[in-house]
């Protein structure tokens, strides 16, 4: 898995010449649910489709660090996992790991 993230960090910066951080993180974690919800929802895509699969979708933690998110027609909050993080030295850097309340 470590070497997955290497390779990662290596491509996403020698496309956009910085290195990935917090945020960068998110936003992937956040546009590969899209995409894993928008394929579950089949080539007739509807506003009713994609929930429908929002609704059926769960996200294990992956190689970036992100927990397990998942969905249901009761609950679609995704996660409750949290962690704490502050700027040191001009960069994120963790406190803790993810914790659920």
């Amino acid at each position: 898995e470590a070497a997955v993230l290497t390779d990662w960090i290596a491509a996403y910066k020698a496309k956009y010449g910085v290195d990935p951080n917090y945020y960068t993180v998110i936003a992937y974690v956040s546009a590969d649910l899209f995409v894993q919800a928008a394929q579950a929802a089949g080539p007739n895509l509807s506003n009713e489709s994609f929930a429908k699969a929002v609704q059926g979708l769960t996200r294990e933690p992956d190689f970036l660090g992100a927990p397990r998110y998942s969905f249901s027609p009761s609950d679609h909050l995704g996660t409750r996992a949290a962690r704490v993080e502050q700027i040191r030295n001009g960069r994120w850097e963790k406190v803790t790991d993810y914790f659920n309340k």
